[in-house]
């Protein structure tokens, strides 16, 4: 009885399998994120030095911020260090006969945190409205391999920074990426309020907010219930509603997102209430630091934090790069 019981547990629980129906089209995608061309502006040889500023203390600037930022690009693509990113792109404009100068790696280093990039969210399907979804992840800058971790235990010297990442549920694009260290307060709550307000300071619409348990704080809530904004948030286990815990809740008329959802929960189950608001979505945001860590691994490559923000948004804006290249279209296999 026991194994008969079992068995269908194991059968409710067997995932759909997908197959990518668009393969031809992937697959030239994927070919042409090798390709230069792709990453190589044809106006490189007007944008590449630096516009004249007006005078005043210290040298001049040689190189433009384009010419900083096209370096960085080959180096998160390929994975070179900065020296070897140097010499790369002096034999690429010597093959291009391109009569021009190439930044020495430690100019690149000290020019990377202060270059000016465009905004993640600059695409203009994100002005019509994102459905946002939010999570974090940790990026290593110092410490042992996993191997060693586990064999030896962690070492003194493992140092963490904690990525936030943002996406449009729609189009799968990045429009919000914040680094914080693993010192300080950089609870999730807190980056994702900082996130909706910048994304609207910005001029983009957000329709709705998902995020699992950490998110489910009054901040966020309060946030959303002022800019219109849907949250999709699970309530924590033994979560009350205003009325519940505030008697004056109910004269007031304090209308609250929150509160639905948690009658919501006890009415149904919490697996029915994730299946009816779609909550499963934000498994979208989980594949998105898969990709992240597939493309450019999981260590940062920059040492000091200024640079190590200015890293992460441009791999953000590589992602989305690589993402409208072409992506795979699956369709569930039937059985």
């Amino acid at each position: 009885m026991a194994r008969k019981k079992a068995e269908t547990q194991t059968e409710a629980k067997e995932k759909t399998r997908y197959r990518v129906k668009n393969w031809r089209e992937y697959n030239q995608a994927l070919v042409n994120r090798g390709s230069l061309t792709v990453w190589i502006s044809d106006d490189i040889s007007t944008t590449w030095a630096a516009e004249y500023r007006h005078r005043g203390r210290g040298h001049q600037p040689v190189y433009s911020d384009q010419a900083i930022e096209f370096m960085l690009t080959l180096r998160g693509l390929f994975k070179f260090p900065l020296r070897q990113t140097t010499g790369f792109v002096r034999s690429l404009f010597t093959m291009l006969k391109l009569d021009l100068q190439v930044p020495d790696y430690s100019q690149v280093c000290r020019r990377q945190a202060g270059i000016k990039m465009k905004p993640i969210n600059a695409s203009k399907a994100m002005k019509k409205g994102v459905d946002l979804v939010m999570d974090s992840t940790g990026l290593k800058v110092y410490g042992d391999g996993e191997w060693m971790t586990r064999k030896h235990g962690p070492s003194k010297r493992r140092t963490w920074r904690k990525l936030h990442i943002g996406i449009d549920v729609n189009s799968g694009e990045i429009v919000y990426a914040e680094l914080t260290s693993n010192n300080e307060d950089s609870g999730d709550s807190k980056e994702a309020v900082k996130a909706m307000r910048d994304l609207i300071s910005s001029g983009v619409k957000i329709k709705s907010f998902r995020g699992d348990g950490a998110y489910d704080t009054h901040a966020v809530y309060n946030t959303a219930r002022i800019n219109g904004i849907n949250v999709i948030v699970p309530p924590r286990e033994h979560a009350v509603t205003l009325d519940e815990k505030y008697s004056n809740a109910e004269r007031f008329k304090i209308s609250w997102q929150r509160d639905d959802t948690i009658r919501a929960v006890r009415e149904k189950t919490r697996a029915a209430w994730k299946k009816e608001s779609d909550y499963h979505k934000r498994s979208l945001v989980e594949m998105t630091f898969f990709r992240y860590k597939t493309v450019f691994g999981e260590r940062m490559a920059a040492r000091n934090f200024p640079n190590q923000q200015a890293e992460v948004l441009l791999r953000s804006r590589l992602l989305n790069k690589l993402n409208q290249l072409g992506k795979p279209v699956s369709v569930p296999i039937k059985t």
